[in-house]
């Protein structure tokens, strides 16, 4: 019916706590889960008074880390000063604890996101009280010294007294020794509502949060973003470069967001400034209002209406001097992007204008004459918001420095023609020397480049900024004029990676054809920024991912250039191991990669000679045993060890005809799963039930027997670390227990890992014995680090698909492969702790038992669960995929798209002499 009230929107109701929770944190007892961030995750938790609070735990990753305890102690402090308006009181915190957290005031109501996502945009009088109450949120927050940094809808709670700003007690202290890591990971907030320094890399103040109340007043006056949506590096582009959109905004709010959203953190007002202005309902003072003010001529438009609310975040828009000169004033550039990525210029006779390579030096830009220029014509970037505005293609990159208050706002150097397509290059033109003094009266004619940098431009153009104009050249040793670029910061060169765009690297001057050679260091950068560029691109387009991987380890074999050809080669190097289909029991490798061995459910083991250039089988004896053997394990020595009935020792001096030297006899259980040191001087054995039995290996002719442990549950398989200190068992009650045998004779149970839901089906010890990945019957892969054997943490987690796990193995410390029931074989990389970036392995009918040799260079499959079939060996030697790749020419990289991606290294064929 017109007019009702409509029923109340839902609030933070809690979600119900999974197996890994903590279930009490001090003196805490946690009931719920709150919701999940970047930076941890919040629980619904009550103190012993029975208030409910809102308890924000750390990731384990950030946890560990001595530098973040520290800050995270004096935020702490600084957020218990904050005073209470309208935020979420900060109650406690432990720092030092296993388990870092916050303890907030619990504030019932949905978020603003929430709210609005239902609803539709508020209504005046709630918009307003919305955007006083988070303006007065951020005053006290600002005056405590702290910077929120991820202000977001999400972060601000409708509850029935009133909006309240959460999440602010994890952000950082401007105020105090500056020690926080101003890298990508740190700078980054919430795509939609970071402020440009912050993409940019340069120094985040409380200006940051101001640009957030700006941007989400425009989401709750209007339902959409300022800057519109879709893909993360167009986004970030716009934030940097167009207006906002705000379009919507209610006219008495309009000023104050458009003033909030300036690109300048150094012209946007302070939060206090926002909170009195909205109070009294008087105008921001005059020098916010002048730093970017129109001038007399755009302050009315032909309709009449105030020429500000129609520029919408002006300061980088369409602003100029009253004789139509631009202001130019320069700015330091962000040491941390000088070398990442520089900007690609424009193509002949097409904007963006041409850019240069950035300076030997980087610092403020020396004064230069202004020079007159027409006045670009508008154009749409793809997927920018819809609005009544006219939208610049590109606006020169931002100064992030303070601009003289006397400066009005440069043009932006917009396009008349869109830039050419790759296929159709422009011909090329001679070229012209920048001036620098005087400027004439017509804009400088860009300088050429090589085609095939041209044909680079209009793909680059999408990440790359628009170039300054001319009149910014610098004068050099030569005379010539050298413009001055701002980079992009190492975030957005990330994200854009993340993304598969093509970058335009380029570093130093170089020729038209980039320099035969670089420095180790830039070759290693070009490589990883390659490599992720590669893995990006291999779900959507797996030829070009294998192009880039081949050319990212050719530039420099990086850790990430490696695992990038292991994705993508190795499921080609797949070769199946001579000997009719058996069903297999169990798989093993040598460390040097030289002998393969496989036990069957028949009573054979087999033996190969992987060393030569085709697999040979050496060997496929019977072991005598009634029960049929499993689980080969190599010796360091080169001997093997089987499992079975009983155990057997065999001496492979002659690996044609292999000769058992000694018997593995259980005291209590058949030793049906085996596990070796790295040193090959101790071995645990475990059967199908609790029992795990210690043998001395010193002098495998003569095994010693050492002890036996009950295990609390049912084993499902054992691994034990390369140091042997730690022995892991996983169980059919979903957890992983873990063992101390720093004293072999008498092993103590510490901690379990607790997560999986269901049995684990596998588990493996990554490099270094600080890991461990586990599978499991619920479909998922799980990382976690034991540091801690007490309290265990898992890293993170990953689904496989759609069928239980079957076995896990860890290659080297950034590459896992997991198996499951349907015969799908994966690849996870682990390098950034949580598994991401799956990529096939193959596929067959059955899961797979899994063996890893060679240094972690060789994989070795076989059917599971009593399913015939092949063994079969799998490549994962970075060097030799690179012989696999050569052998399909459509793997080499071309000059064209060599040329499209690097600028400052000369093409070379990745297969040249192969």
């Amino acid at each position: 019916m017109a007019g009702s009230t409509p029923p109340p929107v839902s609030g933070n109701a809690p979600a119900p706590l999974n197996a890994a929770d903590p279930r009490k944190l001090g003196k805490y007892v946690i009931t719920g889960r709150l919701g999940q961030g970047g930076m941890g995750t919040v629980f619904l938790g009550h103190s012993p008074d029975g208030d409910a609070v809102a308890i924000k735990v750390i990731k384990p990753e950030l946890a560990e880390r001595p530098e973040f305890r520290a800050r995270f102690r004096r935020e702490a402090e600084s957020a218990r000063r904050v005073r209470r308006f309208t935020t979420a009181a900060v109650l406690d915190a432990d720092p030092d604890g296993p388990w870092p957290y916050l303890v907030t005031e619990y504030v019932e109501g949905p978020t603003l996101s929430k709210m609005v996502g239902r609803r539709g945009p508020l209504r005046p009088a709630d918009l307003e009280q919305m955007a006083l109450s988070v303006a007065t949120a951020l005053s006290a927050i600002h005056a405590a010294g702290i910077v929120h940094r991820d202000l977001t809808p999400a972060n601000v709670l409708l509850s029935p007294v009133g909006p309240k700003v959460i999440d602010f007690g994890l952000a950082r202290d401007f105020a105090g020794s500056g020690e926080f890591s101003r890298t990508a990971k740190h700078a980054i907030g919430t795509p939609g509502y970071m402020a440009p320094e912050q993409i940019m890399d340069s120094p985040v103040t409380s200006a940051a949060d101001v640009f957030a109340w700006g941007a989400i007043t425009v989401f709750a006056a209007t339902g959409r973003q300022p800057f519109g949506e879709g893909r993360i590096e167009a986004l970030l582009f716009r934030i940097l470069y167009e207006p906002a959109n705000i379009d919507g905004v209610p006219d008495e709010l309009a000023p104050l967001v458009d003033a909030a959203l300036r690109k300048n953190p150094a012209e946007r007002p302070t939060a206090e400034e926002l909170r009195i202005s909205l109070m009294s309902g008087a105008a921001l003072p005059a020098a916010r209002l002048a730093a970017s003010g129109p001038t007399a001529q755009e302050a009315t438009s032909t309709d009449g209406k105030d020429g500000a609310r129609r520029r919408r975040g002006h300061l980088f828009g369409r602003g100029r001097h009253q004789d139509g000169d631009e202001a130019v004033s320069g700015a330091p550039v962000s040491g941390a992007a000088t070398s990442l990525l520089t900007p690609a210029p424009a193509t002949t006779g097409a904007p963006p204008s041409p850019i240069s390579a950035p300076p030997t030096s980087v610092g403020p830009a020396a004064p230069v004459s202004p020079v007159p220029r027409p006045v670009p014509a508008p154009s749409v970037a793809p997927g920018a918001p819809a609005g009544p505005i006219a939208r610049s293609a590109g606006p020169r990159p931002p100064s992030l420095a303070p601009r003289s208050t006397t400066s009005t706002p440069p043009r932006s150097p917009a396009p008349s023609t869109p830039a050419p397509h790759p296929s159709a290059p422009p011909p090329a033109t001679t070229p012209s020397p920048v001036p620098v003094s005087p400027a004439p009266a017509a804009p400088p004619r860009p300088q050429a480049r090589p085609a095939g940098e041209r044909a680079a431009a209009a793909v680059t153009a999408q990440v790359a900024p628009p170039a300054r104009p001319a009149e910014e050249a610098r004068p050099t040793g030569s005379g010539r004029g050298r413009r001055t670029v701002v980079l992009v910061a190492a975030g957005l060169v990330l994200l854009a990676a993340a993304v598969g765009l093509p970058l335009a690297l380029t570093h130093g001057s170089g020729g038209s054809g980039g320099s035969s050679s670089v420095s180790p260091a830039r070759a290693a950068q070009l490589s990883d920024t390659l490599a992720k560029a590669a893995d990006t691109a291999r779900p959507t387009d797996p030829a070009r991912a294998a192009r880039l991987s081949l050319a990212a380890y050719r530039i420099s074999p990086t850790q990430a250039a490696a695992s990038a050809m292991v994705a993508s080669f190795a499921a080609s190097s797949k070769v199946d191991l001579p000997g009719s289909p058996v069903a297999y029991t169990g798989v093993a490798l040598t460390s040097d990669g030289r002998l393969g061995a496989a036990t069957d459910a028949a009573g054979r083991v087999r033996l190969w000679n992987l060393a030569a250039a085709t697999p040979a089988l050496l060997a496929d004896i019977a072991t005598g045993d009634a029960s049929a053997p499993t689980a080969p394990v190599f010796l360091p020595t080169g001997d093997l060890l089987t499992g079975g009935g009983i155990g057997h020792a065999w001496t492979l001096a002659d690996p044609r005809a292999p000769r058992a030297i000694s018997d593995v006899k259980p005291q209590a259980t058949q030793p049906l799963q085996l596990a070796l040191s790295g040193d090959g001087r101790l071995l645990v054995t475990a059967g199908q039930d609790r029992i795990i039995e210690l043998w001395d290996l010193n002098n495998p002719a003569k095994p010693g027997w050492l002890g036996l442990k009950v295990t609390p549950g049912i084993i499902t398989d054992i691994a034990l670390s390369p140091d042997g200190r730690t022995l892991a068992v996983a169980g059919v009650d979903g957890t992983v227990s873990l063992w101390d045998l720093s004293d072999r004779r008498n092993p103590v149970e510490r901690g379990s890992a607790v997560g999986h839901l269901g049995q684990v089906t596998a588990v493996a010890f990554l490099p270094g014995s600080k890991r461990i990945v586990t599978g499991g019957s619920d479909k998922t892969v799980r990382l976690w680090n034991i540091t801690d054997l007490d309290a265990p943490r898992q890293l993170g987690e990953v689904t496989q698909g759609g069928s239980p796990v079957v076995n896990v193995a860890a290659l080297d410390a950034n590459l896992v492969v997991s198996s499951d029931a349907s015969g799908s074989l994966l690849g996870w990389s682990v390098a950034a702790a949580n598994p991401a970036e799956s990529f096939s392995l193959g596929r067959g009918s059955t899961g797979l038992d899994l063996a890893v040799g060679g240094a972690g260079k060789m994989l070795l499959t076989a059917p599971a669960g009593g399913s015939s079939g092949a063994a079969s060996l799998i490549s994962t030697d970075p060097a030799r995929l690179a012989t696999v790749a050569c052998a399909n020419p459509a793997n080499r990289i071309g000059e064209t798209e060599w040329k499209s991606l690097i600028a400052d290294l000369a093409y070379s064929d990745p297969c040249a002499g192969r």
